[in-house]
């Protein structure tokens, strides 16, 4: 029978994700796969969480939005007015078009 592995929770992602170097380094440091690590930073982008990107690639919980980025605040020893305003510009960015082939 395979073995469960235990949920991370919010702050423990935001924190091995800020204070990583790679994404593997986050991975190893939670016992996750790349594949869940780079679609639950994209998650928490999307609502709005500015956490840093890695080179080479790219989750909605219960928790807030406002905590989240509290707990990212803390993590990076910045006011939280800091992340609020880089969440902001990264909401208000526009999208990137899908260009359409045209074969």
């Amino acid at each position: 029978m395979a073995e469960v592995k235990s949920r991370v929770g919010f702050e423990d992602f935001i924190t091995a994700w800020e204070t990583s170097d790679s994404v593997g380094e986050v991975c190893g440091k939670l016992d996750m796969s790349k594949q869940n690590a780079y679609a639950r930073a994209t998650k928490y982008r999307s609502e709005g969480v500015p956490l840093k990107k890695f080179v080479g690639g790219g989750g909605k919980a219960k928790i807030s939005t406002e905590e989240k980025l509290a707990i990212l605040a803390k993590v990076r020893g910045v006011g939280m007015e800091v992340v609020q305003q880089q969440s902001t510009e990264m909401l208000n960015r526009p999208k990137r078009q899908k260009v359409q082939s045209t074969n």
